[in-house]
């Protein structure tokens, strides 16, 4: 269940193995392999997040010969039109953007508009 206030999605992988690891008990063979899987998971997740965060502080301490550039694709489920929200899952979708919104943040560099 996600907390109260949880804007973020949650991974995908993580929560299957999460699934058929409480699924199939402790006392199942195959829960350490999924265990096993999840661990490698969420390292290389770490090492990912890792990543990201020296390659930002590069780009916040070094603006003259590093851009660092995230590629923030935004999941326009929760985006909908305020007027048009209503309680009717039927039509909910309706009052939802058509289109696909995409940031661009570089650390370090301000509000500026690259293309």
């Amino acid at each position: 269940m996600q907390k109260w206030g949880f804007v973020f999605a949650k991974c995908t992988v993580c929560e299957s193995l999460k699934g058929l690891i409480s699924k199939l008990g402790k006392n199942s063979t195959e829960v350490l392999e999924y265990e096993t899987k999840l661990r490698k998971h969420i390292l290389h997740q770490k090492s990912f997040k890792n990543l990201y965060r020296a390659w930002k502080t590069k780009s916040m301490r070094s603006k003259d010969e590093f851009l660092c550039i995230i590629h923030d694709k935004m999941d326009h489920a929760k985006i909908a039109l305020p007027r048009l929200q209503v309680c009717n899952k039927m039509i909910s979708g309706l009052g939802q953007l058509l289109i696909t919104l995409t940031s661009m943040i570089t650390h370090g560099h301000g509000d500026e508009i690259y293309a």
